[in-house]
């Protein structure tokens, strides 16, 4: 069986949230971002203008947790990918203020710091993150 691309790990970690809304609410405040999605010069060039930036994070939980302000996750295949210079530029801002800007390789290692970090583990959040 292949590798889930970018974007079927991102599908799976929101079939996932779906199905736990009830239990953690939080996930309610889980969004994405456009990824593995081919578009065309125009439709790109109206992204821009209407504020998207090149190297934003692809899932966003606007939820205070481990000291952080949010958590932001940069999602890549299992193996493969590399971040862009704009993405470690914009991860390192998140760091720098005071929210979790992380790489993460594939859903389910995504979906474990998710869980971690709405559980407000920061000792098992750290762990999953090395």
């Amino acid at each position: 069986m292949a590798e889930p691309t970018e974007h079927e790990s991102q599908c799976q970690i929101f079939q996932w949230a779906e199905m736990q809304t009830k239990i953690m609410p939080e996930l309610k405040l889980l969004s994405a971002r456009i990824a593995g999605v081919k578009l065309s010069i125009g439709t790109w060039r109206k992204l821009l203008r209407a504020g998207y930036k090149k190297g934003s994070c692809d899932i966003l939980l606007q939820v205070a947790r481990c000291g952080y302000s949010s958590l932001n996750i940069e999602l890549k295949r299992e193996s493969g990918g590399r971040l862009s210079p704009e993405q470690k530029i914009w991860l390192s801002d998140l760091n720098k203020y005071g929210n979790l800007g992380v790489c993460v390789r594939g859903g389910p290692k995504a979906i474990e710091i998710i869980k971690a970090y709405l559980r407000n583990d920061k000792d098992e959040l750290l762990l999953l993150l090395k």
